[in-house]
């Protein structure tokens, strides 16, 4: 089962991706007399998203860079790390999960950091940026708008189990490797990765001064979250009353659109997502669908742009090299 998923990998997420824009073409096809009406995007709203999403890129990348400065000791040009982010993000956009492997492979080729230091680094990196997401948007919940439900279910306790998952998983992944004390290789080598991953964390999760700085950055990167859905909904009309309780919902969808990659930059799902939530909320699935859209748009408009301009053709080599390589096995 597993060998026939794999082989047919790409035509599987591009039924995927192409159900998914279908339905949401359908929708808003149902619904064409709300999407005129959403169209009447204002302008200024438009550039200040553009802008909003031009500086949380940049956190992101000061955020990963500190960690990789710290973690692998090495001195990576700032300059060069920007270049790189641009690239794996439109390799993402191409391919999923692509991006990692680029920058993998640029660290190692250029820098010399292994491929496990990497996984070390992007581990510790997902797992605070994510921790602290969901922390903060438990807390805007609680203030804001502690009663909120999708259906009969309370979002606060679902996004407070799920920061405590979060908060609890490299120590209860690696207790739970030591306890069962695997023989089997494959058991042994994931045992042994998590074990590595859990001591590289617990090691810089100690050092104050390298925490600070990475934790503010974090801070950052959330407020121009906030900022920029509160620009994306203000732009569609006034009639749109969104809360900070509703936006961190939406700073949740985008932590799941980082973490898993189904689809090339999740395209379809992620409008599906959108106009689900936003549907849930009394906000209106055609708007949550249109968010999403224009949310997109943007990302496009930024990122493919400096990324052709910094040497697209190595992100293409290295797709074709990786695609050649799933065939082969």
């Amino acid at each position: 089962m597993l060998e026939w998923l794999k082989k047919h990998q790409r035509f599987i997420q591009l039924s995927i991706s192409l159900t998914a824009i279908g339905i949401a073409i359908w929708f808003l096809f149902e619904n064409r007399g709300d999407l005129i009406r959403l169209l009447d995007f204002q302008f200024w709203n438009l550039v200040i998203i553009i802008l909003l999403y031009i500086l949380q890129f940049f956190v992101t990348v000061i955020s990963l860079w500190l960690i990789i400065s710290r973690i692998s000791g090495k001195s990576v040009e700032i300059i060069n790390w920007i270049k790189i982010m641009f690239l794996s993000r439109m390799a993402n956009l191409i391919v999923p999960r692509s991006g990692g492997l680029y920058k993998a492979y640029v660290l190692k080729s250029e820098y010399g950091i292994n491929y496990t230091r990497f996984v070390h680094i992007y581990a510790f990196f997902s797992w605070l940026t994510i921790l602290i997401n969901f922390g903060l948007v438990v807390i805007l919940i609680l203030i804001y708008m502690p009663n909120i439900q999708i259906g009969n279910y309370p979002v606060l306790y679902i996004i407070t189990g799920i920061f405590i998952g979060i908060l609890l998983g490299p120590l209860i992944g690696n207790n739970f490797f030591r306890l069962i004390n695997p023989k089997n290789d494959f058991l042994l080598s994931i045992s042994e990765k998590v074990q590595e991953i859990f001591i590289t964390m617990l090691n810089h999760f100690c050092d104050f001064s390298f925490m600070s700085k990475l934790i503010v950055t974090l801070l950052v990167k959330f407020g121009l979250y906030v900022l920029l859905f509160k620009n994306l909904f203000a732009g569609m009309g006034e009639g749109i009353d969104i809360s900070y309780a509703h936006m961190a919902l939406f700073i949740v969808l985008e932590q799941i659109n980082v973490i898993m990659y189904i689809t090339p930059g999740n395209i379809g799902i992620m409008e599906i997502l959108y106009g689900s939530i936003s549907g849930a909320i009394g906000i209106g699935v055609t708007e949550g669908i249109v968010a999403s859209a224009i949310l997109r748009a943007v990302g496009y408009i930024v990122i493919f742009p400096f990324g052709i301009a910094f040497g697209w053709f190595k992100v293409y080599r290295l797709i074709k090299f990786q695609s050649q390589l799933e065939n082969s096995n």
